[in-house]
């Protein structure tokens, strides 16, 4: 069996002294952390309260939340007077494609029609012309002088 410890033994103090001074460094060093901690929780939940005020109450303004809810409807919104718009730009190239088509159409309408009213007026005149000769002729021959 071991020797017996006698509680007078100064190494044995020196070691208990030293063993508590460790202790009481380390509880008072926990100490100072675990108020740390405490000072920066508390600053924390302040600044958490602080965002959590601004996002869903606001600050003089609408919530960040009511906000970001009317910036969406504006958007659908927006995206729905694009579709329109582009809608629209689909339907005015289809009305220039077809405006382009009657516009050759009616070069080409207006090109006969001024084939025809030359036919037309070289007819009338020949027309005039024989009637002209044909009563010349009708004259002189009544007239023989």
């Amino acid at each position: 069996m071991g020797a017996a410890h006698n509680d007078d033994d100064p190494s044995l103090k020196a070691e208990m002294a030293k063993a508590l001074k460790q202790a009481l460094n380390f509880s008072q060093d926990t100490a100072v952390n675990i108020a740390r901690i405490d000072e920066r929780v508390a600053t924390l939940k302040s600044s958490m309260e602080g965002l959590s005020k601004l996002l869903f109450v606001g600050n003089g303004k609408p919530s960040l939340v009511t906000q970001l809810a009317e910036l969406g409807q504006t958007m659908l919104m927006l995206q729905g007077e694009i579709s329109s718009l582009t809608q629209g730009m689909g339907s005015l190239r289809s009305s220039i494609v077809q405006i382009e088509r009657d516009g050759k159409e009616m070069e080409k309408i207006r090109q006969s029609n001024r084939t025809s009213i030359k036919v037309a007026i070289i007819s009338a005149a020949s027309s005039i012309l024989v009637s002209i000769i044909g009563g010349l002729a009708l004259y002189y021959a009544r007239h023989p002088n």
